[in-house]
């Protein structure tokens, strides 16, 4: 049939098509290829790429915690039954007054020390001890007994000694990292990064 309801059968199923025309301008199509290309380039490499704006920021907290250990045999944690130090003789480093070889330096006597006696940690960092100087003072007067002190204490003894095969120590990092106000936060600690 050539009509439905009165309607022409070929309006009736009729459908709209994109319709396409060729340019053949040099000038329009090089305009086109260089918009097209520009618009690439600022969104993927300056927005995304420069500017990282496909990533969601957040807010990280994160916490360094230094600690020393000494040197063990096979480099075992000192903390675990049977785990032996491994120092190196005092009559083999040359800085010890125990030696005999010679040194350019000032020579005091060597004692070892495990992590504790040989590190101060701080909130941010760590002080490791290479030299020590103790000093025993004894009280030189009291204000009881109604005098002015020039001195409170005069010093009695003073030992001064290096830590021996500070050299050989090694300075442990554990750190982690939290990015808590992400949808899915995110928490690591050293063990699960890797290191560069």
């Amino acid at each position: 049939p050539e009509k439905i309801c009165g309607a022409d059968i070929d309006d009736v199923f009729a459908y709209p098509t994109t319709k396409f025309v060729r340019i053949r301008d040099a000038r329009l199509g090089l305009f086109k290829i260089v918009l097209a290309l520009g618009i690439v380039l600022y969104v993927g490499v300056y927005e995304l790429w420069c500017q990282g704006l496909y990533l969601e920021e957040s807010g990280v907290t994160g916490s360094v915690r230094f600690s020393l250990q000494q040197p063990t045999v096979g480099g075992c944690d000192p903390t675990d039954e049977g785990c032996k130090n491994a120092f190196e003789s005092v009559s083999r480093l040359d800085y010890c007054a125990q030696s005999a070889s010679e040194y350019v330096g000032t020579k005091w006597p060597c004692e070892y020390y495990e992590n504790i006696g040989a590190q101060e940690i701080y909130s941010s960092g760590i002080l490791v001890v290479t030299r020590m100087t103790t000093y025993e003072e004894r009280l030189a007067c009291a204000a009881a007994d109604g005098t002015t002190c020039p001195f409170v204490y005069n010093i009695s003894s003073r030992n001064t000694t290096y830590v021996a095969d500070v050299e050989a120590y090694t300075v442990l990092v554990d750190h982690s990292v939290v990015a808590a106000s992400l949808d899915k936060r995110v928490a690591r600690n050293s063990a699960k990064l890797r290191g560069r």
